[in-house]
């Protein structure tokens, strides 16, 4: 079940670990908002770390699916390996059932509000969470968790439904709506996963996230791979070369536009004195640093 198991796959070992750190970082971080260059880039830097979820998505949909398309691949029966479901509970339930006993008096003798926090314990402990919006006062970070198992619910789903097509048919249905749906939901409702104030995957819009993962399983069952397809990792580099490159260009429009309306503002004080004044983007972008002149942050 697990391809971590087979030698080829020890580096997938690697990636949780480097996803495990992002997201301690992420989560450990906080600076205040500076004005300087370093400061702001601390912070956008810490920010983006979040993406270690995305990752920990990615490589769940890998690992999950991978036996599902080695059974497509090779006409094994049943579709499902057998014990999944099983594997899937024991593995996610008793550590959610302890976290949840344990943190629930700890919350209650924080916060209060204990109504609130017994009655969410038990729609997690009663599974009602992964169907129905549950409060996020109760630790928020478990969001991620309902996507998961919004996931571990419909890949089997998909592959039963797919299973009279073939094995390449099945690579490119999957695949596409496990990306089609999920983005169209959340381009035409404007929903998406939350964690405060509750926690939620509405139309299980957070699937895409797994899509990555799981048609990199099949291109792998489907020997769809080219070991020259390795060259194209060089251009990783040259990708970083370019994003950070344009950060920096960024940055120096930014301080250019700062300045020129410093100068703009102290040119027309008597007609305009506060025009060009700099306002935190943070009261706009909930977090972000950036600066724009104030008559344009009041109208955004």
């Amino acid at each position: 079940m697990d391809p971590t198991a087979n030698r080829n796959y020890d580096f997938i070992d690697g990636l949780r670990g480097v996803a495990i750190l992002m997201v301690l970082v992420c989560h450990s971080i906080y600076a205040r908002e500076q004005h300087d260059l370093t400061g702001r880039f601390l912070l956008n830097f810490a920010g983006t770390l979040g993406s270690g979820v995305g990752l920990f998505f990615t490589l769940s949909g890998f690992l999950i699916s991978w036996p599902f398309w080695k059974r497509k691949v090779n006409h094994i029966e049943p579709l499902i390996p057998p014990g999944y479901g099983w594997r899937r509970f024991w593995k996610i339930y008793p550590p959610l059932a302890l976290s949840i006993l344990l943190l629930t008096p700890i919350y209650i003798l924080w916060k209060g509000d204990a109504p609130l926090f017994l009655s969410t314990a038990a729609q997690w402990l009663t599974g009602l969470a992964f169907l129905t919006p549950v409060s996020g006062r109760l630790n928020p970070v478990m969001w991620s968790l309902v996507v998961e198992i919004h996931f571990y619910l419909i890949l089997p789903l998909l592959f039963l439904l797919t299973k009279p097509f073939s094995a390449k048919a099945c690579f490119w249905i999957i695949s596409i709506l496990l990306v089609a749906v999920p983005v169209s939901i959340q381009t035409m409702t404007g929903l998406s996963p939350t964690f405060t104030p509750k926690i939620s995957d509405p139309f299980f819009t957070g699937l895409s996230s797994f899509c990555f993962g799981v048609a990199v399983a099949g291109i792998d069952n489907l020997k769809f791979w080219n070991k020259r397809w390795s060259r194209f990792g060089d251009f990783g580099w040259l990708l970083m070369l370019v994003v950070w490159r344009g950060w920096l260009g960024c940055v120096w429009l930014n301080r250019l536009m700062r300045g020129y309306c410093r100068m703009f503002s102290a040119g027309h004080s008597s007609s305009a004195p506060a025009v060009c004044s700099a306002t935190p983007l943070t009261q706009k972008t909930g977090g972000r640093i950036g600066y724009v002149p104030r008559h344009y942050a009041g109208a955004a």
